[in-house]
């Protein structure tokens, strides 16, 4: 039981904080991975981090209903929006999931085919979609 608390304990902090808050020197890298590996990643998710914030600002809205949980239209089509355009750029689902606090690449993929529909017929969409392409740019 408390090794799930703390895994999702865990996800908040990423989410909230990135993952440079996980970073605890006395602690080991997962199995398979260097300090110089792990702290790449940590390099590339602040990246995101910042692309992330760009991208809130540019269409109104905080960068914590973002990354966050709610599945309120406007936001949700905003967040679909932002991980078309990361795969646009040729980031990886897995990446792609990570960056916006998600756990699982299908949600990525569910969210791209949404924008791939959506953008022949809803103005607002394509809005959302031009916004996140030049902010990820």
């Amino acid at each position: 039981m408390r090794f799930w608390k703390d895994r999702v304990r865990a996800r908040v902090m990423r989410t909230m904080h990135g993952d440079s808050a996980l970073v605890d020197q006395s602690k080991k890298p997962r199995r398979g991975m260097t300090w110089r590996e792990m702290e790449s990643i940590q390099g590339k998710m602040a990246i995101m981090r910042e692309r992330n914030m760009r991208y809130a600002d540019a269409v109104g809205i905080d960068y914590y209903d973002l990354v966050g949980t709610t599945r309120k239209m406007p936001i949700a089509d905003i967040r679909a929006a932002a991980m078309y355009a990361m795969r646009h750029y040729g980031m990886t689902l897995v990446d792609t999931a990570n960056a916006l606090g998600r756990c699982n690449h299908s949600t990525v993929i569910q969210a791209v085919n949404k924008c791939k529909g959506l953008k022949e017929t809803d103005e607002e969409m394509r809005s959302y979609i031009k916004k996140a392409i030049q902010s990820y740019a």
